[in-house]
């Protein structure tokens, strides 16, 4: 690790103006980012929005994000409650779906949760699809999609998600 720090401080030394350019680029590529991440955010209604499930998958097909509260029943999969440890903490990740279960939502918790204390609140957060390659990380680590319909729609749930984050 010195070594890579010496060469790093050295490189610096010989070339400030690479240097420069190179601080100017990454102060660039941040302020565009947040920048999108603000406006995406001032997109969101001022609450989140009480809506079916079906509704909400229905709304992630001509936008990126929905902020809302499920208000119909789901079914919560209690035995794909997953935890890991993420740093120093323990995240839970529960699955739950429509009751024809064509809509198949992934939620994950940035503490430790029992099943029992997550079933008891509607789910709400921000709704989005998920990548391909999250649905993969997902099914490597347990989560068994073959036993929904090949038509069905995946979302993710990001429950700490919402206007002021």
């Amino acid at each position: 690790m010195h070594h890579v720090m010496h060469a790093i401080v050295h490189l610096m030394a010989r070339f400030p103006k690479a240097v420069g350019i190179i601080s100017v680029c990454i102060a660039a590529v941040w302020f565009a980012l947040s920048a999108t991440a603000w406006s995406d955010a001032q997109n969101l209604p001022s609450q989140p929005q009480n809506l079916r499930l079906a509704d909400i998958a229905m709304d992630l097909k001509t936008r990126a994000r929905v902020w809302a509260t499920v208000s119909d029943p789901v079914e919560w999969d209690c035995e794909t409650l997953l935890h890991e440890t993420v740093g120093q903490a323990v995240h839970s990740t529960i699955r739950f779906n429509s009751a024809d279960r064509e809509i198949v939502v992934v939620e994950t918790f940035t503490e430790k949760r029992s099943c029992t204390d997550i079933v008891k609140q509607p789910p709400k957060g921000v709704f989005n699809i998920p990548s391909k390659r999250r649905l993969e990380v997902l099914a490597d680590r347990g989560f068994d999609f073959t036993a929904y319909p090949a038509s069905a729609t995946y979302i993710d749930l990001c429950n700490i998600c919402g206007r002021e984050n």
